[in-house]
C-alpha cells in the first residue's frame, strides 16, 4: 500500500479587516440543531476570513485502486464576536442560522477568549463562540500536523545504497559489508515546515529563548545551505509532540531510538528472506529549553553495515537476490539471521 500526501495552502479573500478581526462576514450554517447549525457558520466564516491550509490524503492500493480519499483542513483563527440575523426550520427537519461573524487570526490571540464588561455581565453565547472555535482550531491544527508525522519515518530520509562485499573483518571473520548514506529527505521537513507555519500562534522576535518554539532546517535539491524557519507557539504541546514523535520518547523517560536502519536480504521475487536491524547512529532533532528543532539541512549519516555471516546467512546466501537497506519504526524491524 502507497500514502501520497500533499500540502496545499489555500487563501480566500473577501473579508474586511480592520484591527486584526476580519468581518463582518455573513454566513449561513445548517445543522440538526440551533447550535449545531452555528457551529456549522463559524467554521464556513474562519475559512472564509483567513482561507484553509489542505492536507489531501490518498492511500493507492495495488498502483491503482484508491482504497482512501481524504482532505484534512485547517484554518488558523476562531470567532470574536457574531450576530444572528435569521433563524429558520427547513423542510428536511434541520435548522439553519445566518449570521454576521467577526473572525480573529489565532496567531493574534493572548488566551483572553472573553472578557466581560462588568462585574456581573459574561455575555455566555459570545465566550462560548470564541472558546469552541478556539479549541476547535486546537484539535484540528493538531490533526492537521499529525497528518504529515504519519509519514514518519518510512517517507522522512533518504537512502543511498552502495554495492556490497563479502571478505573477511578485523578479526579474521567472512562479513557482509554494506554501504550507505542517509539524509533527511526535503520534501517530507517541505510539508512538516508548511504545517507547522499554518498552525503557530505567537509571534517573537525579540529574546524568545522563553517562547515555545520549533525550528526546522533543510536544503531542498541543488542547496548547499539551505534555510532555516521557526515557529512560536503560546505553549509547548504541539512542537514537544513534534519532537516526542520524531525522537520516540516515552512519558518521562529520557529519548528512546525513534528509528531502524532495516537491512532485508531477499529472493527473487523480492521476499524478504533475512532481515538485520541496526540502530541510527544519530538524529539532528534536538530540545533546548523550549526549543526544538530538527538540523537537516546537511546532515547525513555514511555508515558501512557489517553483517557477520553466520550460519544461517550462509546456507541462505545462495537464494538471495537482493539485498536492501530502508528506514522504519522500530516495531517494524526484527532479526531473524
Amino acid at each position: 500500500m502507497k500514502r501520497i500526501l500533499a500540502l496545499l495552502l489555500m487563501t480566500l479573500a473577501g473579508a474586511v479587516y480592520s484591527a486584526n478581526v476580519y468581518g463582518p462576514i455573513e454566513v449561513t450554517g445548517v445543522g440538526k440543531t440551533e447550535e449545531e447549525a452555528k457551529n456549522n457558520g463559524f467554521k464556513k466564516a474562519v475559512e472564509y476570513a483567513l482561507g484553509a491550509a489542505i492536507v489531501s490524503e490518498v492511500e493507492v492500493q495495488n498502483r491503482s485502486e484508491v482504497a482512501k480519499n481524504s482532505v484534512l483542513k485547517h484554518s488558523a483563527g476562531y470567532v470574536d464576536k457574531f450576530k444572528i440575523v435569521e433563524v429558520m426550520e427547513e423542510r428536511n427537519g434541520k435548522v439553519s442560522v445566518t449570521m454576521n461573524v467577526w473572525v480573529k487570526p489565532s496567531i493574534l490571540n493572548d488566551y483572553v477568549m472573553h472578557k466581560s464588561k462588568d462585574n456581573k455581565r459574561i455575555e455566555g453565547e459570545t465566550a462560548g463562540a470564541r472558546i469552541s472555535t478556539y479549541i476547535n482550531e486546537r484539535e484540528q491544527g493538531d490533526t492537521f500536523v499529525n497528518s504529515v508525522l504519519r509519514d514518519f519515518p518510512h517517507k522522512a530520509f533518504n537512502v543511498k545504497q552502495g554495492n556490497f562485499e563479502v571478505r573477511s573483518n578485523d578479526s579474521r571473520q567472512m562479513a557482509i559489508f554494506i554501504p550507505y548514506t542517509i539524509s533527511f529527505n526535503s520534501k517530507f521537513l517541505s510539508a512538516l515546515s508548511g504545517a507547522l507555519k499554518q498552525v503557530q500562534d505567537k509571534e517573537c522576535n525579540f529574546l524568545c529563548d522563553d517562547t515555545p518554539s520549533f525550528s526546522i532546517s533543510y536544503a531542498k535539491q541543488n542547496e548547499i545551505i539551505g534555510s532555516r524557519s521557526t515557529y512560536y507557539f503560546n505553549d509547548a504541546v504541539r512542537p514537544h509532540g513534534v519532537w516526542a514523535k520524531l525522537t520516540g520518547i516515552s512519558g518521562l523517560h529520557e529519548p528512546l531510538n525513534s528509528v531502524k536502519v532495516k537491512t532485508d536480504f531477499a529472493d527473487f521475487n523480492g521476499n524478504p528472506i533475512l532481515t538485520y536491524c541496526t540502530d541510527f547512529q544519530s538524529l539532528p532533532v534536538y530540545k533546548r529549553g523550549k526549543s526544538y528543532g530538527i538540523d537537516g539541512g546537511s546532515w547525513k549519516e555514511n555508515v558501512t553495515l557489517q553483517i557477520p555471516v553466520t550460519e544461517s546467512i550462509k546456507s541462505t546466501l545462495s537464494n538471495v537476490d537482493q539485498i536492501k537497506v530502508s528506514v522504519v519504526s522500530p516495531h517494524e524491524c526484527k532479526n531473524n539471521y
